[in-house]
């Protein structure tokens, strides 16, 4: 115990009140009860994760795999992580939570052998881990730690157990971050407590309000009427949500449309098909909705699209962008566009294909245009479409107009257009639709 007091200045304690009290207003929850990689987090290696059963889940123990959170430079943080660890590797292996200084000193507590550890390294110095204490049974797969760091004092604890604090050489957190080292672990859940930054770019921090949720389609065939006239829609949220017990806690959304139409009949889709069907009235209009891939972005869709191609539309609306994420690149996007356009403009039914773009309210009724990756998405699906000649529609006017968002009870919702942007949505169609005859 000498040697551990001379290293770090440990010091067992026990916090007054729960972790629960102890927490501020600025707390946000990260869960993962949908497909996609919510943007408070920057994965590494993207290819190593996936999001399934309500949780991040590596692929294997094979590997280093980390992710870093977006966090703006702060003297404080919190953070908690409930995570299951399924396996490491024969050689061994470890997950934690680890916290770089602003003088580059790097802070780890971790899981390892069923011990609650850490290890405080500067610059230069050789790696000394140390024990906190031996985790119980009851924690042998799943645990939930707790770290917070308030200048140079550290305070660590595995689920209600007791509280450790270490004394930090310096204050100041650079970045922080989640690390699997060699071991299979599902991450449930993550709360972050303190002076978060969601998004690290300036003009997309709604990047969190995005949400999710498919509704499959219940049979992918082309109507057996042979005057049927087939929309195909390709989108998000924007599109086409979901409701369930979780959307209606966590978001108050309890309907199905397109996000945030009061409802579906006041959705862009709906308000578009009536305009076909009012100027064919011969045909019977049939809306279908590509619901494969879950996460509404550009490359799930293109891997999922297949099956659709028995519907042999006659008109296919692509509403596609705002899950679009900056780490991957323009080029994947531009390529994962490019190949579902390309794709559909193969089909045999020769379909006319209508394009709209991204939706990005932040800052609204403040400033007339499009910035950073917002503006970087835009420009880069309208470059797509003129090459492919294809119909295109910035929303950028309609979206920072503040008349056309705000409609919910929750942030979540708020962010979406409501029924005046969903009818900006359906004059833009419209108008490339009729110019398209």
């Amino acid at each position: 115990m000498r040697h551990l007091l001379a290293f770090s200045c440990l010091i067992p304690v026990f916090l007054l009140g729960s972790w629960a009290q102890a927490q501020s207003d600025a707390q946000h929850v990260i869960n993962f009860d949908d497909s996609t990689v919510p943007a408070a987090i920057k994965l590494a290696r993207p290819d190593r994760w996936q999001v399934a059963d309500n949780a991040l889940n590596n692929l294997d123990h094979n590997t280093n795999d980390t992710f870093k959170f977006q966090i703006a430079p702060s003297d404080q943080l919190k953070v908690s992580a409930d995570v299951t660890m399924h396996s490491i590797h024969p050689k061994g292996g470890f997950w934690g939570l680890a916290a770089t200084l602003k003088d580059g000193t790097r802070v780890q507590v971790f899981n390892q052998g069923q011990q609650l550890r850490y290890y405080v390294r500067k610059p230069g110095d050789k790696l000394k881990p140390m024990t906190f204490v031996r985790l119980p049974d009851d924690a042998k797969e799943r645990v939930t730690f707790h770290v917070a760091i308030d200048n140079k004092q550290l305070t660590a604890q595995a689920n209600d157990g007791k509280a450790y604090s270490l004394d930090l050489p310096s204050a100041g957190i650079k970045a922080f971050e989640f690390q699997a080292f060699q071991a299979h672990v599902s991450i449930h859940s993550i709360t972050l407590d303190g002076e978060i930054k969601i998004n690290n770019t300036k003009a997309n921090d709604d990047e969190h309000l995005k949400s999710q949720l498919d509704v499959a389609d219940p049979s992918i065939k082309r109507p057996d009427d042979p005057n049927a006239l087939v929309i195909f829609y390709i989108g998000d949220s924007i599109t086409r949500h979901g409701f369930s017990a979780a959307t209606i806690k966590k978001l108050g959304w309890d309907h199905l449309a397109g996000m945030a139409a009061t409802q579906e009949s006041k959705d862009f889709a709906h308000l578009f098909a009536a305009h076909v069907q009012k100027q064919n009235p011969d045909k019977k209009v049939s809306l279908h909705f590509h619901s494969k891939g879950g996460a509404g972005a550009a490359a799930t869709r293109y891997r999922t699209l297949k099956p659709y191609e028995v519907l042999q539309p006659e008109i296919v609306v692509v509403q596609l962008g705002e899950h679009e994420k900056q780490h991957n690149g323009v080029e994947a996007l531009q390529s994962n566009y490019r190949a579902l356009l390309s794709t559909m403009q193969q089909w045999d039914s020769k379909p006319t294909i209508l394009c709209v773009g991204v939706w990005n309210p932040y800052g609204k009724g403040k400033r007339s245009a499009y910035t950073d990756w917002t503006l970087t998405t835009d420009q880069t699906m309208a470059g797509v479409c003129k090459d492919l000649n294809i119909p295109y529609a910035s929303m950028e006017k309609h979206a920072l107009n503040p008349a056309n968002s705000g409609w919910g009870t929750s942030n979540g919702v708020k962010w979406h257009p409501n029924d005046a942007g969903m009818q900006a949505y359906a004059d833009e169609l419209i108008r490339m639709y009729e110019m398209s005859k």
